[in-house]
């Protein structure tokens, strides 16, 4: 068996070789077939007829079918996932590639029609299913279109909702106060999925809860000024303008695909051509997510380039690779690039912050993310250090009188200051312009397209209004920046980072304090994920280890301890914790550990004793971890019943930060193993979704978490234990 030095040296030449030439790492965000059939789909209603782009995403979607004939999100899901089978046998149809009477669509239908029908879909694909015409819009919806005017102080108002829920949620009223419908020629008739006849389902249940919410907003609506149809008027055209002032630099709403598609429907229900500029770039926009998975063309629901490239260049450099290395430069040139600074919609309950996080997404400038800030903050960590002990050192205090100076990681220290707060929250409605952009180009195997038909590339989005020029503040290509500024990025993301701490003392992923109570009483299939940005334990505690580990925030401060509060009275009865945006307990549990643990809790304290007994006590015999995507459905861990690279990674790295130096333990030892034995595996437990983003729904695979967390662990056993 290979030792530790030569697992490292090994993942770290991996990444060498992967890491694309503007200095980003492009593994793909991989999420199913959903969004294949979703483009089909959209295509051919468009009718814009890419045959070859069409066929080989139906490939790949026939690539994945079961031998029952359904699709399935996750290995162990059971039998098949009626939605995705709904989804697939319809984009199937309408592509064309195959006869309503090829076996393989019969069996499909076979699944589908067995399991419920059209009626047991998932909200969205109801939504999609009503808006091609494959089913009448039902005439109950609980949000009104007026509800865009509700001021910020009424209870229920847009702002209430999570980014991701409103980003959805806004062309969704559109389409449901128009109930609109379009159907081509070509579209297929899937009224062999119904169960009855009449074509109608609810897309919510109609419950006292609604009727609570009805007379809630009937309520804040009576407040509003003016004739009904003015005020109706007026709120169609702030929805419309919420999603254009929203547009990317590469067409898209936002980012992501599922609102980017209700965008160009809900466009069309205002009236807009099918050619239309914005409805084209949109579709342009989308068509650059696309990457290859297996051989097979997939389409992304966003990029995960600024994510991977923040994690694989902070592995690299816990790995020893320093940050001079110019690999690591490119990286962190990359990243420097991609920081925001423009207000975005965090500025609604954040009003006293400045910009100065980071996205998920390549072509993000709008929506930070607190995972995605600390990310990217440990990655430059080490440059800011180069810079510091280059330039002298500073220690200027915030602005509430904390002074916060980088400090110490591992076996790291500097003296860089935060430096004096850089103004005030510009005031809602004043933040947001649009305008004409450079189009972002796509280096992902285009010949799959007709450059006719979805060219895309560097260049103006046509039909743009002008007023903004969505550049970042480094070139758009990557790469390094000139003369780059790492320790005013530093400075503003952390400063960003603090102020968006929830009340309750946790971290959200994008909007603080969007955790309304009401909404979280309403009966909306999977309205946690949608609606709400809670405070999670694994935001929470990554969000914890960088401050005590990279800042110099003291531990006693007031944002640590309220931190460690959350953690300890968010820990689950058998120890663990659940994490939010990954699979599941372990990778919460991993987050809160190595937060806890950096905040000055010691080992030897009852709240992490019962999490290291946790651990231990699901460890598999091989010495490995494994956790089903069933966790988070079910609501507590449930084993996967084989061991996986990712999340031995999680548990191994957990214990690591527990034990005590020059002692590794046996479960520690046993895990290391797994993960050197296993490095090279390419068996299906490295294809399972270890990401999730809406339980029962929406799990993503992250080709590079692989490499990224077995390096971290092994990094961090070296430097503790040595070989």
């Amino acid at each position: 068996m290979m030792g530790v030095q030569e697992g490292i040296r090994r993942l770290v030449e991996r990444q060498r070789r992967d890491q694309s030439p503007r200095g980003s790492w492009e593994y793909p965000f991989e999420t199913g077939v959903g969004t294949d059939c979703y483009m089909i789909i959209l295509l051919r209603t468009l009718e814009i007829h890419d045959e070859k782009f069409i066929r080989a995403l139906a490939e790949r979607i026939l690539s994945r079918q079961g031998e029952n004939g359904a699709w399935k999100l996750f290995a162990d899901e059971g039998e098949g996932n009626v939605s995705a089978t709904l989804e697939a046998y319809y984009a199937l149809l309408y592509s064309g590639l195959l006869e309503i009477r090829d076996e393989r669509l019969a069996a499909a239908r076979r699944f589908v029609v067995e399991n419920g029908g059209i009626p047991k879909a998932h909200m969205f694909t109801k939504v999609m299913l009503a808006v091609t015409g494959q089913m009448r819009w039902p005439g109950f919806f609980p949000f009104p279109l007026e509800m865009m005017l509700l001021p910020l102080s009424f209870p229920v108002n847009i702002y209430s909702i999570s980014v991701f829920g409103r980003a959805n949620l806004v062309p969704l009223m559109i389409l449901a106060d128009r109930k609109f419908q379009v159907k081509t020629e070509q579209s297929p008739d899937l009224s062999d999925l119904w169960i009855r006849d009449d074509g109608e389902v609810e897309l919510f249940p109609d419950a006292d809860s609604w009727r609570g919410l009805g007379s809630f907003l009937k309520n804040g609506l009576k407040t509003l000024a003016g004739l009904p149809g003015e005020v109706h008027r007026l709120a169609t055209e702030r929805a419309k303008n919420y999603m254009l002032n929203r547009i990317e630099a590469d067409g898209t709403f936002l980012g992501y695909f599922s609102s980017t598609f209700l965008m160009i429907f809900a466009l069309l229900a205002l009236g807009y051509r099918k050619d239309d500029p914005v409805i084209v770039a949109a579709v342009r926009g989308l068509a650059g997510m696309r990457t290859v998975v297996g051989g097979h063309l997939h389409m992304q629901y966003t990029t995960a380039s600024v994510w991977n490239t923040a994690l694989v260049s902070y592995a690299m450099q816990e790995a020893g690779v320093p940050a001079a290395d110019p690999m690591v430069a490119r990286a962190n040139g990359y990243l420097l690039s991609r920081q925001h600074h423009r207000y975005g919609d965090w500025v609604v309950h954040n009003r006293d912050a400045s910009p100065g996080g980071w996205g998920f997404a390549d072509s993000n400038t709008l929506h930070p993310d607190v995972d995605d800030t600390t990310a990217a903050l440990r990655a430059i960590s080490w440059s800011v250090v180069g810079g510091a002990r280059a330039g002298g050192s500073s220690g200027v205090g915030l602005g509430h009188g904390t002074a916060v100076l980088f400090g110490q990681g591992y076996g790291m220290q500097s003296g860089y200051g935060m430096g004096p707060g850089i103004g005030q929250g510009l005031p809602v409605g004043q933040h947001l312009g649009y305008g004409q952009g450079t189009g972002y180009g796509a280096n992902v195997n285009s010949g799959f397209m007709s450059g006719q038909n979805l060219g895309y590339g560097q260049g103006p989005i046509p039909g743009m209004p002008a007023g903004n020029n969505f550049t970042h503040s480094a070139s758009v290509s990557g790469g390094e920046a000139q003369m780059p500024d790492y320790s005013g990025a530093w400075q503003r993301g952390v400063r960003w980072v603090l102020s968006m701490q929830n009340d309750d003392g946790g971290w959200p992923a994008f909007e603080k304090n969007t955790n309304s109570k009401l909404l979280a009483l309403l009966p909306v299939q999977k309205g946690e994920f949608l609606l709400t940005d809670p405070s999670s334990a694994d935001l929470t505690g990554r969000t914890l280890e960088f401050l005590c580990n990279y800042t110099s925030l003291p531990k006693s401060d007031p944002a640590v301890r309220k931190g460690i509060r959350w953690l300890v009275e968010n820990q689950e009865k058998d120890g663990s914790w659940y994490g939010r945006w990954g699979i599941c307990y372990i990778y919460g549990t991993w987050a809160a550990v190595t937060g806890l643990r950096a905040a000055g809790i010691f080992p030897s304290e009852k709240v992490l004793s019962r999490a290291a007994g946790w651990l231990k006590g699901i460890q598999n015999a091989d010495g490995g971890w494994g956790e089903s995507c069933l966790s988070d459905s079910a609501g507590k861990y449930v084993p996967l019943g084989a061991s996986t690279l990712v999340h031995t990674a999680w548990a191994v790295d957990a214990l690591i930060a527990l034990a005590g130096r020059g002692r590794p333990t046996e479960e520690i030892n046993s895990g290391i193993g797994y993960l050197l034995e296993n490095l090279e595996s390419t068996d299906w437990t490295e294809d399972y979704p270890k990401g999730q983003g809406m339980a029962g729904d929406f799990y993503i695979h992250y080709h590079s978490y692989r490499y990224i967390f077995p390096l971290l662990a092994l990094a961090h056993y070296r430097a503790k234990f040595g070989e």
